[in-house]
């Protein structure tokens, strides 16, 4: 997905060096809402529209659920409570098993969205001075 995304930049910019540009600062914007630094439930009322369209929050999400979601192994949580793995991902990060096939499928979403805008971009602009 990333890689369509830096596809679409380059399309999308005249120069790389505006392409690279952007692409660090989309990376670092989806890097600080994709829900690990600051979980989804801490995330201020009129932010969390930034972490449902950031597109690594649905990688992190698919990916720790699936690895972690099914464990009902015991541990501590932050208060020092008894809990399962499974209970603290879906209290702390506010993740469920059960949507781990909505996030392969949002993130085959972005990657046809991606692939689609830079074709259309690649037939569509020319960044040539004549």
């Amino acid at each position: 997905m990333y890689t369509l995304f830096g596809q679409f930049l380059i399309y999308l910019t005249p120069n790389q060096l505006l392409a690279m540009l952007l692409a660090a600062a989309f990376n670092q914007l989806w890097a600080i809402f994709n829900g690990f630094l600051m979980p989804y439930p801490s995330i201020g009322q009129g932010w969390k529209w930034m972490n449902r369209i950031s597109p690594s929050t649905w990688s992190l999400y698919g990916l720790t659920c699936s690895q972690l979601c099914d464990q009902d192994v015991p541990m501590a949580d932050l208060a020092g409570q008894e809990t399962t793995v499974s209970a603290f991902v879906e209290e702390y990060f506010g993740w469920e098993y059960g949507f781990i096939w909505w996030c392969a499928l949002i993130l085959l979403a972005y990657c046809i969205f991606f692939r689609t805008a830079s074709v259309i971009l690649l037939s569509r602009v020319n960044f040539l001075k004549r």
